[in-house]
């Protein structure tokens, strides 16, 4: 039973640095299109 918490938190941990990481580059690219607007 011990395992499967552990497992658990490992979950959990990849699961928010995956969302993090997600939140990271879309603030990125919003910033991004604020600094250079697109060109067409």
């Amino acid at each position: 039973m011990d395992v499967f918490f552990e497992a658990i938190k490992i979950m959990v941990q990849g699961m928010t640095g995956i969302f993090l990481a997600i939140s990271l580059f879309y603030i990125i690219i919003k910033l991004m299109v604020r600094i250079f607007p697109e060109e067409k």
